[in-house]
């Protein structure tokens, strides 16, 4: 991952894998343990968890992590509302 940076100069952030990435899979274990920790009825409360979360185990701001997770072409946000919405209790697989 030498030599990739995101907008905000974060080495390695960019890096994806158009099925699956690290970054979905981190998100994947996490939003399991958060489901068990404040379940559905908080979707804010989860989101500023999760978004908190994801950003000290890649060290970077929550700012960018926002970011990235509304407008990386993987649109975490999008499945994680969705498996929120259907009462999920893990983030479901990329679907092709």
């Amino acid at each position: 991952m030498r030599g990739l940076k995101d907008r905000h100069g974060v080495a390695g952030a960019t890096v994806y894998h158009p099925e699956e990435d690290r970054f979905t899979v981190a998100t994947r274990q996490l939003y399991a343990g958060l489901v068990k920790e404040c379940g559905f009825n908080q979707p804010e409360l989860f989101r500023r968890l999760l978004v908190t979360r994801l950003s000290q185990k890649y060290v970077v701001n929550v700012t960018p992590m926002q970011y990235r997770l509304q407008r990386w072409p993987l649109r975490v946000w999008e499945r994680v509302d969705q498996a929120l919405k259907d009462r999920a209790d893990s983030l479901p697989l990329v679907q092709n």
